[in-house]
């Protein structure tokens, strides 16, 4: 069966596969990068704002657990003393829900309501969806 087609022939009919799949892998690849860019714009946009946000309450609570430690060794009624009060009371009403930063707490429960859909956006184009 082979022996009916010439050599040319044979050579264009791989030819023309291997541009088939080739095309067609490049597509995939597009397409793939594609559905990246979509969705590492949207985790850029809405995600990272509240891990920074996170961030920042995890440094007051670090800074608040270390002038707390730090009141340890300190004389009462002293400046130092003073300072690290003030210093633990400030940190420790930034993270608080009932603190002058309390929005930062709503900021990240409303940030954090939205999660991203993968599977309808490939369909539908809706891309988010609320919990």
């Amino acid at each position: 069966m082979t022996g009916r087609y010439s050599l040319t022939t044979k050579l264009s009919i791989i030819f023309v596969l291997t541009t088939t799949m080739l095309v067609g892998v490049g597509y995939l690849g597009i397409h793939g990068m594609n559905d990246l860019h979509t969705i590492s714009t949207f985790l850029g946009k809405n995600r990272v704002s509240t891990i920074d946000l996170l961030l920042q309450v995890d440094r007051d609570l670090q800074q608040s657990l270390v002038a707390e430690r730090s009141l340890v060794f300190a004389e009462p009624n002293t400046p130092l003393y003073k300072s690290l009060l003030d210093a633990h009371s400030e940190n420790l009403g930034q993270w608080k829900p009932s603190g002058k930063n309390s929005n930062r707490f709503w900021k990240i429960k409303t940030l954090s309501r939205w999660q991203i859909n993968l599977t309808p956006h490939l369909t539908t184009g809706n891309h988010y969806r609320k919990v």
